[in-house]
């Protein structure tokens, strides 16, 4: 796959998200944009270890690494995610959590969301890709607050940098089968 072409597949799966996100609500935008993070998550765990049968896969259901914190430990742990991006993840989850589970009160701007969402702001802003996004999401003005705005953004940022990291990370088996050919 050449450059145009990855980069294509890349800005496709971010319409994808995009469109998906444009018109939620901002409960639904935080579900639905951790749950695609999630799954991405898996997909990168999941394209580095050794190819088993997907129900012997350690991400499924009740083997182990089930859970999106779990899965982000594990990620961190393997080297597949950087402290900085385990804390940006971290910070989503609680904000998930809280927005899945409570009946009232989820709003990105009242506390304790406001504040969680501005610390995951303050570090996701600081990074050069995420500067370079656009600061409003294609096609119809939607009214929504610019914190709504800003999440919205971030989902669609940290999924796209899970993507990139799906199609650039090499097998670790492969890997470690390579250097363990001298011992053979």
């Amino acid at each position: 796959m050449n450059r145009e072409e990855f980069l294509g597949k890349v800005e496709e799966q971010q319409n994808i998200l995009f469109n998906e996100l444009k018109y939620e609500k901002e409960r639904s935008a935080v579900i639905v944009g951790v749950s695609n993070i999630d799954s991405l998550l898996e997909e990168l765990i999941v394209k580095v270890l050794k190819p088993v049968k997907p129900k012997d896969s350690i991400c499924y259901s009740n083997n182990g690494v089930s859970t999106f914190s779990s899965k982000i430990m594990l990620a961190f742990q393997l080297g597949l995610i950087d402290e900085s991006f385990k804390n940006q993840l971290n910070m989503l989850r609680k904000i998930r959590n809280d927005f899945s589970h409570q009946v009232t009160g989820c709003s990105l701007d009242m506390p304790p969301h406001s504040n969680r969402f501005d610390d995951l702001y303050k570090l996701v802003s600081k990074k050069d890709s995420f500067k370079r996004m656009p600061n409003f999401l294609p096609g119809e003005v939607v009214d929504e607050s610019e914190r709504v705005l800003n999440m919205k953004l971030i989902l669609i940022y940290l999924s796209s940098s899970l993507v990139l990291k799906i199609n650039f990370m090499l097998p670790l088996h492969e890997i470690n089968s390579n250097s363990l050919s001298l011992f053979k």
